[in-house]
């Protein structure tokens, strides 16, 4: 078995197996801009907007519910008064 994809394509449909390959180290993971603490922060402060968003949006949909439901009582009201519509 080859030590990594590029040998083991080589290998399999022939060809020459790329050479300082299988010699270099793999790169260490980029660190990300910023530290820690601050992506942290950053992260903290994103999720306290959203759930904030998230509450106003649900006090929204509940203030629409509560309308449709007096639209809704306010028609069967003038359906049951005999007033034609």
């Amino acid at each position: 078995m080859e030590e990594n994809l590029d040998g083991a394509i080589a290998r399999v449909f022939g060809g020459a197996t790329p050479r300082g390959v299988a010699e270099s180290a793999p790169s260490p993971a980029a660190e990300p801009e910023g530290s820690t603490k601050s992506l942290l922060d950053a992260a903290s402060s994103a999720l306290t907007r959203a759930s904030e968003e998230l509450r106003r949006a649900g006090d929204l949909l509940k203030r629409l519910q509560e309308s449709e439901r007096e639209s809704a009582s306010r028609g069967s009201s003038k359906r049951s008064s005999g007033v034609p519509r």
